[in-house]
């Protein structure tokens, strides 16, 4: 049957228009279709069908070779103009109302079989969704449609692409051959839930076609997850943080079945990279997609592994995944260093014990791993765990406890509180915790808060204890004064502190050894900063071989110059009181760009900080110990993706070092890995980042991205 017009149509051709207006089916076709309705009882399944009757959308008879000579009880419809015609189509079940908007530079419609064949430049309109193909089939008894040539299929923020797409209208299950694109995780879910009524989906503009060959543009960073594992330092705070999630990835399959409560895929492939080949990618030679929840959906792989550099491959351990659409732990269980609290090396596994929308509750138990095996290294507080205590440790002093409370009063109010144990045996000396309720006042913050044995790095005095505190606080954010480039951020606040005291005057002279002391404490402080830009360069441009080859964002070479200037005011209620103003200055900036293999990168900070102080502080915490101070740190590209880093604080009155941190990282576009140390905070820590990236085009295949794949155009004659 030839698609292009041989005779003229007996009946009226539909009235052309501007493509995108609605225009029902001509009543011609309307009464010839439903000559056919009384014929559908039930639609077959897709999966019932034969392969040899799903290919050519088979209405149950045999398929005629384009060779042969149309028969004459054959009515067909040829409709061809100058520009692109539109269509409804009926496709819904008898007695249900549902059409598809369809437009394309030439239309045909078989009366008998109940075809309609439409080719060159086809946009099919599906719910919210946009099919696109060079040529497009629908069988109106069957309600099937196929769709072959540079197929695409958008749907809001969802992009796929094949060579051949066959889709069943009625049971809204579909096949994609060759199937690659783009997913974004967040509104996965209904983005593509043809079966539910989506306002809120954004399609591309009209005629607004795919470039399949187009390499990705206007690539940015947009985050990502960030994992630290670790500890020592401040430990009331947890020692295992993370944050971010990957919204938008890439894949890449031999071929994938959807249905309406989820997809299979054979031979899968997916990335965070926008770029081809991946740096970093997931693969496994077949994959299930279940939704469970609005919010989750289930994965299982079957021989997943991860592949770095299209060279190693790392199997995974888990073949059950779950993808949520909010923030979740990542692993099974995360390690910790904390030689503080817990001795060292701990194991730790976090739960979502109760999730809603406005609260949740999450515990993660610990086990210290170090402190059980007889070779902890702990240095708890002294006034708080004997040497004896230390020596007898039991099994409950092995099992620590993480758990946070968050929950959303009102739009401004929010409550939280974060509970730290390391061990059970003594929870009074093992616990710290923070408790806060915060609201928001315009941009500002008035916070009501309360903390037990939190610990704070004062300098050379080293690591101080407050055993409790409560009070409010009220806190401006970075506020910047017009176009100046001055930075201004501001807070009041009072508090009862029960801290430790060197005043001996202060304490009970009937128990000396109770070094703590409580008093109220009124503090205002405001900080004053300003940049002073002496010299800046150009990033390269964010491509895989250049801006982008070593680093999620191009980097910027820039000197400049920092001045900022504190004021404090400190009033107790022993009539004492502690003012100081604190100035800071120095150079900080960065060289080369990250790309080149060997020592394209250097970044330095220069800082000098000297305080006034009026009055001391009757607590060491909070005292000013080190008046005048140095910060020094350089970080330098050694070769590829390796970077070293160390900075360090002197007191330049003692000589002292107040702080020294080392870091080693291993940096690519998509993934970063950083261990740090730090001998005087007792800290070792080991991080993880996988980028998010926000981007437009399609890009190439996963293995080959300079070759072009051929995709067919022409559908074999029914």
């Amino acid at each position: 049957m030839s698609l292009e017009p041989t005779v003229e149509p007996e009946l009226p051709l539909i009235e052309r228009h501007s493509p995108w207006q609605t225009t029902p089916v001509s009543e011609a076709i309307e009464e010839a279709l439903s000559e056919k309705r009384e014929a559908i009882a039930q639609t077959p399944a897709l999966d019932a069908l034969p392969a040899s009757e799903i290919s050519p959308l088979n209405d149950d008879r045999p398929s005629r070779s384009t060779d042969e000579p149309e028969s004459s009880s054959e009515t067909s419809i040829p409709i061809e103009s100058a520009e692109p015609e539109e269509v409804e189509i009926p496709i819904a079940p008898p007695g249900q109302d549902a059409v598809i908007e369809l437009t394309a530079d030439r239309q045909e419609f078989d009366d008998e079989r109940q075809i309609f064949t439409a080719e060159g430049n086809v946009e099919m309109l599906l719910d919210d969704a946009i099919l696109r193909s060079d040529k497009l089939q629908v069988n109106l008894i069957n309600r099937l449609a196929l769709a072959v040539g540079n197929v695409s299929l958008v749907s809001g923020e969802q992009i796929l692409l094949g060579s051949r797409f066959l889709y069943n209208f009625v049971q809204g299950t579909g096949t994609i051959q060759e199937a690659r694109g783009v997913v974004y995780i967040p509104t996965a879910g209904t983005d593509f839930d043809f079966t539910d009524d989506n306002p809120d989906s954004q399609l591309l503009p009209p005629g607004e076609r795919i470039l399949l060959d187009q390499p990705p543009t206007d690539v940015t960073d947009a985050g990502g997850v960030i994992i630290n594992v670790g500890g020592g330092g401040s430990a009331a705070t947890t020692s295992v943080q993370q944050g971010g999630q990957v919204r938008r990835v890439r894949f890449e399959a031999e071929q994938l079945d959807f249905t309406p409560e989820g997809w299979q895929a054979t031979n899968i492939r997916f990335t965070n990279d926008p770029f081809s080949p991946p740096e970093l990618e997931v693969r496994a030679d077949r994959a299930q997609l279940t939704r469970i929840s609005p919010l989750e959906d289930e994965v299982l792989m079957t021989r997943p592994r991860l592949v770095f550099d299209q060279r190693v491959g790392v199997p995974l351990l888990r073949d059950r995944l779950i993808l949520s659409r909010e923030e979740r732990d990542p692993a099974i269980a995360t390690l910790g260093f904390d030689n503080r609290d817990r001795g060292g090396l701990f194991i730790e596994r976090s739960f979502e014990v109760i999730e809603t929308r406005r609260f949740s509750l999450r515990l993660a138990p610990q086990f210290l791993v170090q402190r059980a095996l007889g070779f902890s290294s702990d240095n708890r507080d002294a006034d708080s765990v004997s040497e004896e205590e230390l020596q007898t440790d039991s099994f409950w002093s092995w099992i620590g406890l993480r758990a946070s409370l968050d929950a959303r009063l009102t739009p401004q109010t929010t409550f939280q509180a974060n509970v730290n144990l390391a061990g059970f045996n003594n929870t009074g000396d093992t616990a710290r915790a923070n408790v806060q309720l915060q609201h928001r006042i315009a941009n500002h913050t008035l916070s009501a808060e309360y903390t037990y044995r939190n610990r704070f790095y004062n300098g050379s005095l080293g690591f101080q204890t407050v055993d409790r505190s409560v009070g409010v606080v009220f806190a401006s954010p970075i506020l910047y004064i017009a176009d100046t480039g001055i930075a201004v951020n501001y807070q009041a606040s009072f508090q009862n502190i029960y801290a430790p005291t060197d005043r001996l005057d202060l304490l009970d002279p009937s128990d000396l050894s109770d070094d703590r002391v409580s008093l109220n404490r009124t503090q205002m402080s405001a900080t004053v900063r300003r940049p002073f830009s002496l010299w800046k360069g150009e990033p390269l441009p964010p491509t895989p071989t250049e801006g982008l080859k070593y680093t999620p964002k191009p980097v910027v070479p820039y000197v400049q110059f920092l001045a900022g200037l504190t004021g404090t005011a400190g009033f107790y209620s022993n009539g004492e009181s502690q003012s100081y103003l604190q100035g800071l200055m120095g150079f900080q900036g960065q060289f080369g760009h990250f790309s080149r293999s060997w020592l394209d990168y250097t970044g330095f900070s220069i800082l000098y900080s000297q305080f006034i102080p009026t009055g001391e502080s009757p607590f060491q915490f909070d005292r000013v110990a080190d008046v005048r101070v140095l910060q020094l740190e350089l970080n330098q590209q050694l070769y590829g993706p390796i970077r070293i880093a160390a900075r360090a604080g002197f007191n330049l009155d003692t000589g002292n070092t107040i702080s020294t941190d080392y870091m080693v990282e291993y940096s690519r576009r998509t993934y970063g890995l950083t261990f740090r140390y730090n001998p005087d905070l007792g800290l070792a820590a080991l991080g993880f980042r996988l980028g998010d990236f926000n981007w437009s085009g399609v890009s190439q295949s996963f293995s080959s991205p300079n070759i072009r794949q051929a995709t067919p155009t022409v559908i074999q004659s029914f």
